[in-house]
């Protein structure tokens, strides 16, 4: 893409050659029509003007959640009821109503210059992003309003496989960015919670078989839209539920061999041709750079002196495991 510092400083260079004769007066013309010199200021007032509503939007979205903030134990609950649904609707038909508006190009589109205008795309995009994240609100508040109990991995857990619904059917990148990162952060707080039951039958499922059900969700998403954070995010969130799923079920020895060997060798050895319809190597670098960073931060974890240390009055079962009694802490998680 050529920039507008480039073509600024492309008519500055060639309104000089033109003082100094080395180009003729067709030639500059030329050059004007062909990196259209005439737009630049009006794509510097467009961007000036976008940062104004920008910002003109934040403080009117700020003075809204003060007001609402003042206003929500007065209002009854049928009111806030109404707010929250006509909120999430309002938000998300407005961002697809301009996300599907097609962008207007320049007369030169094959310059692949910065004049395609895709502004209102950019903005539905946003406006549905912003829907996400009302959603996981409109959950959460529904749930205080209503007095529905559980936990606060269920509610990521559920948000996120929400957002996963937006993102398969708009074909969106954010959106399942976004969706990988509540999943895989109900899972993180699952893990971290497995002294507490699990409130609904289907969240337990979702929570034992996470390598599967990451693997249908994340994966297939990621080469849909040809996304390489979406196959990182869930690359990570299937590595790390399978050594959780694995470990939890094995002695602490076994353990912390597959803790430390399997994450590299899976994703090293993954490969795009798995796929009946992929014919190209679009996400292999990446997982590769996952195993390369994986084994990085394990060495340099591994270096401290202080895991290798006994403590001082070993049993004998911990004095023979060592390392391995350490990492063993996975095989606790049982509550989920």
């Amino acid at each position: 893409m050529i920039s507008d510092k480039f073509r600024r400083e492309l008519r500055e260079q060639a309104k000089l050659w033109q003082a100094e004769g080395l180009i003729d007066t067709s030639f500059y013309q030329q050059l004007s029509e062909r990196y259209q010199f005439n737009t630049l200021e009006t794509a510097s007032r467009n961007r000036f003007l976008s940062i104004l509503i920008s910002l003109g939007g934040i403080l009117l979205g700020i003075g809204v959640i003060t007001f609402v903030a003042a206003n929500w134990q007065v209002w009854s609950r049928e009111v806030r009821v109404a707010l929250l649904l006509s909120l999430f609707v309002a938000v998300n038909a407005a961002g697809f109503y301009l996300w599907r508006i097609p962008p207007s190009r320049s007369q030169n589109s094959n310059l692949n210059l910065p004049i395609t205008i895709g502004r209102n795309k950019l903005l539905g995009e946003g406006l549905l992003l912003l829907g996400s994240l009302i959603l996981g609100a409109n959950m959460a508040l529904m749930a205080q309003m209503f007095h529905i109990g559980g936990s606060s991995y269920g509610l990521y857990l559920t948000w996120g496989i929400g957002v996963l619904g937006m993102a398969y059917s708009l074909r969106l990148t954010s959106l399942g960015v976004l969706s990988a990162l509540l999943v895989g952060l109900g899972y993180w707080l699952a893990v971290l919670d497995w002294s507490s039951k699990v409130e609904f039958s289907w969240l337990e499922v979702l929570v034992r078989q996470m390598p599967i059900a990451a693997s249908i969700m994340f994966v297939p998403l990621a080469y849909w839209c040809r996304s390489r954070a979406i196959f990182a995010i869930g690359a990570i969130a299937i590595i790390f539920s399978l050594q959780v799923s694995i470990v939890q079920g094995l002695n602490p020895t076994w353990g912390a061999a597959i803790f430390c060997a399997l994450p590299p060798a899976l994703l090293w050895g993954y490969d795009d041709a798995i796929w009946p319809k992929v014919h190209s190597r679009l996400f292999q670098p990446t997982a590769r750079s996952l195993a390369l960073l994986f084994l990085a931060s394990l060495f340099y974890f591994l270096s401290f002196h202080w895991l290798w240390r006994d403590s001082p009055n070993p049993s004998p079962t911990e004095s023979r495991l060592g390392f391995a009694g350490k990492c063993g802490c996975f095989g606790r998680f049982h509550g989920v």
